[in-house]
């Protein structure tokens, strides 16, 4: 998805099928995957002990769920605020203001 992102090929392309069936991007998108970094990765080893990377991803997923609870907390809030503004600025709206 990150080469079609990128611009490296799309389907507004003229030839865009061609270098997808014969050209490089293959090789390149081969290389990308033998260099990605695993679960494993993750994992690390201190003097305390150490922590699976299978712990750091699921730490990685559960403060993520947080963070996007609380995003979604404050734009709630933010725009009930912006609601009781509009609708005290202009009281024939009300309940009506979309």
């Amino acid at each position: 998805m990150s080469f079609l992102n990128e611009g490296r090929f799309g389907k507004n392309d003229n030839g865009w099928q061609f270098d997808l069936l014969l050209g490089s991007v293959w090789d390149e998108i081969l290389k990308i995957c033998n260099t990605a970094i695993s679960v494993e990765d993750l994992g690390w080893s201190d003097e305390q002990g150490s922590v699976s990377g299978e712990d750091v991803i699921k730490d990685i997923v559960a403060q993520g769920s947080v963070l996007v609870e609380e995003l979604h907390l404050k734009e709630e809030h933010n725009l009930s605020a912006q609601q009781n503004v509009n609708a005290s600025t202009n009281p024939w709206l009300g309940d009506y203001q979309s």
